[in-house]
């Protein structure tokens, strides 16, 4: 559906880079910063990308007990899809 929707918007793109987010996006997303990012690099697309906190605590245990009890941490080994977008200049 989000492919459609860009699709249609093409007349009004005029084949220059923009900016993209879900209707209920919020973030506190640098836009110039992300703009200048997807400038240097080239691609055809940027995405923004978010390191979420996990939804349980987490215990670790070790031969005396309890080693470790951390409450909702930041996950570290993935990202999700932070939902801010900045895509390049094509014809779609």
């Amino acid at each position: 559906q989000t492919g459609g929707r860009i699709k249609r918007l093409a007349p009004y793109l005029d084949n220059k880079t923009f900016m993209l987010t879900w209707g209920d996006g919020v973030s506190d997303v640098n836009l110039r910063d992300l703009l200048n990012f997807h400038k240097a690099h080239g691609k055809l697309a940027t995405l923004t990308a978010v390191r979420p906190q996990a939804r349980y605590g987490y215990i670790k245990f070790d031969d005396d007990g309890i080693e470790e009890l951390t409450e909702n941490p930041q996950i570290e080994e993935w990202c999700i899809n932070g939902a801010f977008f900045c895509a390049g200049a094509w014809r779609v």
